[in-house]
């Protein structure tokens, strides 16, 4: 590798405005994917709902999120062993958000997430809490191939957007 090259890739940044940004949402209840995706797309992001946590995996591997809001009680692959999987497979800069109407934040305080909501949720709080994720990025960078993270990979701050 030449030494000028970083070893370093962009994660893309949820901005309103980028396309190419998106938010994952994973639950499997159609009704509660149907309301966020009708919530967090008249803010102006763009949203990819999924009701099935393999399927949302799958596409995390292709094209990474931006934001993932993942909720905790699902069948077949739980919302637990999925916030596993992502951070394992898409790193540990992805921003994920937890949601569950059973299991209370204390249950989940293990889980490698930046936040949890409680269902039913207020829908102002869950635009607050995906807007306060879109404000305060910063160009997020991982290691390829499991290297370790740092601060010192992250370049300087950006405003606000």
């Amino acid at each position: 590798m030449n030494p000028h090259e970083s070893r370093y890739v962009p994660l893309i940044i949820l901005t309103r405005e980028n396309p190419m940004s998106y938010i994952m949402v994973v639950d499997d209840d159609r009704e509660i994917l149907h309301i966020l995706t009708q919530l967090l797309e008249s803010e102006g992001y763009t949203v990819r709902a999924f009701d099935d946590s393999w399927r949302a995996l799958e596409r995390a591997r292709i094209a990474p999120p931006a934001l993932a809001l993942v909720d905790i009680l699902m069948p077949r692959m739980n919302g637990r062993e999925l916030v596993q999987r992502l951070r394992a497979e898409v790193g540990n800069a992805l921003p994920i958000i937890a949601m569950s109407a059973s299991a209370r934040r204390e249950q989940v305080s293990d889980l490698p997430v930046q936040d949890f909501v409680d269902k039913p949720f207020d829908l102002d709080d869950v635009v607050d809490r995906v807007g306060r994720f879109a404000h305060t990025a910063r160009a997020a960078w991982y290691a390829p191939h499991g290297e370790s993270q740092s601060a010192a990979c992250l370049p300087p701050r950006r405003h606000d957007l």
